[in-house]
């Protein structure tokens, strides 16, 4: 069984993953558009070439926890209802607004949300 545990806004995701015998942990940044251009169709395919990345690094999940501090946790909650329906977006049992919290922050907030899903 593996679950994993997002962190991420609209540039960045820490990705926590838990198997009964172990934990591993992956970051995933998204590529910068130059500055100061109006390209929102470039900026749009961006963010969907990061959420497609990310999703695929969520292949072998079986629940998935969405943390963050803005939107970008919500987007990427609705780019796999879109995307990614019947597969990964079932998978998602939680969306929950968290700061910036440490790597070790991010694996207790884990522990104690995936306890509490436990039958």
């Amino acid at each position: 069984m593996a679950s994993y545990v997002v962190w991420l806004d609209t540039n960045h995701a820490h990705i926590h993953k838990f198997t009964p015998d172990s934990a591993d942990q992956k970051n995933l940044k998204r590529h910068a558009q130059a500055h100061h251009t109006h390209d929102h169709l470039g900026e749009a395919r961006n963010e969907q070439a990061f959420y497609h990345g990310l999703a695929a690094k969520l292949a072998d999940a079986d629940r998935i926890l969405l943390l963050g501090p803005g939107l970008g946790k919500t987007h990427f909650k609705a780019h796999l209802d879109e995307h990614h329906h019947g597969k990964l977006a079932a998978k998602v049992i939680g969306v929950e607004t968290v700061d910036h919290p440490t790597d070790n922050q991010i694996d207790a907030f884990a522990r104690k949300f995936f306890h509490k899903q436990l039958p």
